[in-house]
Parts: C-alpha cells; structure tokens; sequence
C-alpha cells in the first residue's frame, strides 16, 4: 500500500512539471503562433533653395608647330588667366586644375603640321560674382567656358530637413494603408537610409554673349532629396 502511494506521488510530480515546463520562457512557450505584424514603406522628401555658389571650367588652347612651343604658349595662357582669377578674389583652394593636353595636327597630304596644347581650370565662386568671374575670365585668354554647375555651399541642414520630410512623408503611406487593412499604426520598429541626395540644379543659368558687359546668371534652386525606408508595428 506504501508502494502504491509512493509510485502515486511520483506520477503526479511528474505531471505538475511538464506542466510547469514553460512559465519561465513565456515566449517560448508561445511559439511562433502569433507574430507581429509590420508594415514597411518608403518616403521622399525633397527640399528647395537658393544656391550660392557656382563653378565654371575654364580652359585655354594654343596652337604652335613644335609640341614644347605649343606646351609653353599654352602654361603662359593659363598663368595670365590664374592671375587674372586671383585678382577678381578667387581663393587658391577654389582653383583646381582639370586637365593639360597636348597632341599633333595633322593632313593626309602633309602629314604632322603643328602642335595643339590645352588645358583647363575649374572655378568655384559666389552665384553674386559668377558673371563677372566670367567675363574676366574671356577678356584674359580663355578660349572655352563650361558651366556654371550651381549648388549649396552648406547642405547638412538641407539634408536633415529632407530626412525629415521622408519619415513624415513614410508616416502618411503607412498610416493610409494600416486604415484600409483595419489596424493601428505603431511604433517606428526600424528605418533604412535610401540616401540624402546631393542638392541638384534644377533652373540652370541663363548665359550670355561674353562680349557682354556682365553676363548674366540666373541662380533658379537646387533640390535636396532623401529617401527613407521606414517599418511600423501594427496592431
């Protein structure tokens, strides 16, 4: 009779553990029944501004009928265009030198008949002082001009309020679509960066004749866009 209630107590142990087994891990003993449920969308958010600054290629060529007299001509060119440049107020770091060339002329009858040599600088000024820089550019040797690329000089708090335009912008998409599923927008649960996009001239510069007295630039906006893919919790 002892044995029998031994054995008795022992099976119940066993049955009050097994159903003990999972109050300490209660996710566990959920499973993966009952998974959360998230929404992920994408938002765009694009911001308009003035641009401040303009860079313009300038760029010399000389033509002579040996290559070292073409390549010298040409180094005298481009110093008389640095020294002008500097003289308007052109800073040495806003100077960059893009490329120096120098290659053969040539007929099928004659064969070689001289030398070409250029080479070109790239200018970064104010969109105030862009025609200017332009026109004293021409009137001290510059055979070509490619530009103006405008932009922003200070584009951290463009980007951020982009950013922020994105989530909002995410936020709306997500709030539309959880509605129309019949749930409830939750929290941010995670946020991928498609990337804050350089400011982008959007109006370009109206360029005139550099006979003209002052060519005119017209500084239209540039657009900084962000993307953002965003993942809400709903329920």
């Amino acid at each position: 009779m002892k044995t029998a209630m031994t054995i008795t107590a022992l099976a119940l142990a066993g049955v009050v553990a097994a159903a003990l087994a999972g109050v300490g891990l209660p996710e566990q003993a959920r499973g993966e029944a009952g998974g959360s449920r998230t929404i992920t969308v994408t938002g765009e958010g694009t911001v308009k501004a003035k641009p401040d600054e303009a860079a313009f290629s300038f760029g010399v060529e000389t033509r002579a009928a040996t290559a070292r007299e073409a390549t010298a001509g040409n180094g005298a060119a481009m110093r008389r265009l640095l020294a002008v440049l500097k003289q308007a107020g052109i800073r040495d770091e806003d100077l960059q030198t893009e490329q120096v060339s120098v290659w053969p002329e040539s007929k099928p009858s004659s064969g070689v008949t001289g030398y070409v040599a250029t080479s070109s600088v790239r200018v970064t000024t104010s969109v105030d002082a862009a025609g200017e820089v332009v026109d004293q550019a021409v009137q001290a040797g510059a055979t070509s001009v490619w530009g103006p690329t405008l932009t922003r000089k200070e584009t951290d708090e463009l980007e951020e309020r982009a950013l922020r335009l994105a989530l909002e912008d995410a936020r709306r998409k997500a709030a539309a679509l959880a509605e129309a599923a019949g749930a409830r927008l939750g929290e941010v649960t995670r946020m991928v960066e498609g990337g804050a996009g350089e400011p982008i001239a959007y109006a370009t510069a109206d360029r005139a004749a550099a006979a003209e007295a002052k060519t005119p630039i017209e500084a239209g906006a540039v657009e900084t866009v962000a993307s953002l893919t965003v993942t809400f919790a709903m329920s």
